[in-house]
């Protein structure tokens, strides 16, 4: 589909016909990736990195006028220039690489990372990639998975060691990284490509095709590279082609057509999603080039989302097992929500909720607050103990107790009928216990019974096992929620009869269906003391803990007041609140 964009006429497939040629030549196309692949880590794009340098000028150096000096002395207005400029200015090479290291200090690979790692490895893209990123994420994608090694080419002097070593993985680094001390355009020598990767790369692109995706190629080094790749003499060189993917929005609209998407690209395109010169070049090529050499643009709703669509489309199991345990978070729920068949419009509204639970614990810091009982209750029938704890639920401090030592000790974590741990309490024991460990197992029970729980082992966390309790079901049309007194009390039940049956002594338990949910704290207390006390002697833990993370969410005095109604009344102590 031909479209016109800032004056040019280019030609824009969909996204259904890139995974497609990609999918039907296993190993003949190389991926060039740029910073918008990284940005799905969080490392920020060249932009917002001119901004941080900025703002740190002005902090310590005020002027009268911020903008005219902005303009003066970083080039501001120069889109080309601006961030090359802004990273000279930095200071020297051993202060940028410091600068670049502390920006980098702490981020993990994305999806996107992975799923490239993943897939040149298995031969689908071709083994070596090109990159003008300075972060080492692919790199450290590799190491993590464990499958192939990838190393880093970066300099003249292991350009000898490339394609040496077949089982291997390799990456170009055209811009070096922060080790190299030369972070894109930050030196004279770094303005171009240096001239060392042209013929490597040229021969790397014989007979097969190139795909860009995380670019808009606004570097005047990127321009001159992929320039002289691309108008090469040489038939042989792309002959499949180039597609240069589009950044249009997260996410791909459900039932959208190729004219809508084209649309889209268009005027991404038409706002600068791509730099004029390659659309330009893209375009004379294609129509220089024609079948010889195609040339196109195609949408892209994330790298990690485009790559999965790759996954998922070949036939090849071992990939798509390995992908679902290296997903971002959200990209894990949104797939597991819908392979169990929910609505678009259900599993966004579930979403917006769970992120509203993940900000909440997340604006939650400073130091770990030891654990503090408030209420302690002991069944005169058979001993078990029942405590009302403030604290964190997922705490080591909460789970290292030494009078729980020698015992067989877990913790309950909050579900729905997904299991997909996304958001609140279970977000949370999931993120500590070893996320990619502990979705490994559940993979295997997804989707469970309402009013159920599973058992997994723990990971990281210092207990045996993780029963998560899926008291919550998430209904359609609209994502209402399902939970209520007595789907609290089944799931508790079910969790008590697995505790009995491995021999758990010691048990955590949060307030079910009132993060998330619509459950108040003191209805959710009732129905699982409900739970604890109508069970049978023999399938109760010895101590049970109920966790809330502060009063202000059930009072110890109401907690008191349920429990009893159940025991007899000095059966329960309050301990007074500080």
């Amino acid at each position: 589909m031909r479209v016109t964009t800032q004056g040019i006429d280019v030609n824009v497939l969909s996204q259904a016909e890139v995974v497609h040629a990609l999918a039907e030549a296993p190993g003949n196309h190389v991926a060039f990736v740029g910073a918008g692949v990284s940005k799905e880590a969080g490392v920020p794009l060249a932009g917002e990195i001119s901004q941080d340098i900025r703002e740190k000028f002005l902090s310590t150096s005020p002027v009268p006028d911020p903008d005219a000096w902005a303009r003066q002395y970083l080039k501001w207005d120069d889109l080309r220039v601006r961030y090359r400029t802004c990273v000279e200015r930095y200071g020297s090479a051993e202060d940028r690489v410091t600068y670049f290291r502390q920006l980098l200090s702490g981020k993990r690979p994305a999806f996107a990372h992975h799923a490239l790692a993943m897939l040149m490895a298995d031969g689908v893209l071709y083994g070596t990639a090109l990159t003008t990123n300075f972060d080492k994420l692919l790199e450290h994608a590799f190491t993590e998975q464990g499958f192939k090694e990838c190393q880093a080419i970066r300099a003249a002097e292991e350009i000898e060691f490339w394609n040496q070593e077949q089982d291997r993985n390799y990456v170009f680094k055209l811009h070096g990284d922060y080790d190299t001390h030369n972070i894109l355009n930050t030196r004279m020598e770094t303005y171009s490509i240096n001239e060392y990767f042209v013929e490597p790369s040229r021969s790397l692109f014989r007979g097969r095709g190139l795909l860009i995706i995380g670019s808009a190629g606004n570097e005047d080094s990127v321009v001159d590279f992929i320039k002289r790749i691309v108008v090469s003499d040489d038939r042989r060189v792309l002959s499949r082609g180039v597609r240069w993917g589009v950044y249009v929005g997260e996410h791909m609209p459900p039932g959208i057509s190729d004219e809508a998407s084209a649309e889209l690209v268009r005027d991404a395109v038409q706002d600068g999603a791509v730099n004029r010169q390659m659309v330009e070049l893209l375009a004379d090529a294609n129509d220089r080039f024609r079948d010889r050499r195609p040339c196109s643009v195609f949408p892209v709703w994330g790298t990690g989302n485009f790559f999965l669509r790759l996954i998922d489309a070949l036939d090849r199991p071992w990939l798509k097992r390995t992908a679902q345990l290296f997903l971002d978070h959200e990209m894990r729920l949104r797939s597991t929500f819908s392979a169990q068949g929910l609505s678009e419009a259900a599993i966004e509204r579930h979403l917006s909720r769970l992120r509203q639970a993940r900000r909440i614990n997340g604006s939650v810091s400073g130091v770990e607050q030891p654990p503090k009982v408030a209420v302690t209750a002991v069944s005169p029938a058979d001993g078990v103990e029942v405590r009302l704890v403030y604290g964190d639920i997922s705490s080591s401090a909460m789970m290292t107790a030494p009078e729980f030592s020698g015992r067989i000790r877990a913790v309950v974590s909050p579900e729905d009928t997904s299991v997909s741990a996304g958001g609140g309490v279970a977000y949370t024991l999931l993120s500590r216990a070893g996320p990619r460990f502990v979705l490994n197992e559940l993979a295997k029970f997804a989707p469970v019974g309402h009013g159920t729980s599973v058992a997994t082992s723990a990971g990281d966390l210092p207990v045996h096992y993780i029963f998560h309790a899926a008291a919550l079901k998430i209904e359609e049309p609209r994502g209402d929620y399902l939970v209520d007194h007595d789907s609290i009390r089944a799931t508790v039940n079910d969790v008590l009869a697995k505790a009995d049956a491995l021999g758990v002594a010691v048990i955590w338990v949060p307030l079910l269906g009132a993060g998330v949910g619509p459950v108040p704290p003191e209805h959710s207390f009732e129905a699982i003391m409900d739970a604890i006390f109508g069970a049978s002697p023999a399938r109760r833990p010895r101590v049970i803990m109920v966790v809330v993370y502060e009063e202000d969410i059930l009072n110890r005095y109401d907690a008191a007041k349920v429990l009893r109604s159940r025991l007899p009344h000095d059966a329960v102590k309050v301990t007074a609140g500080s």
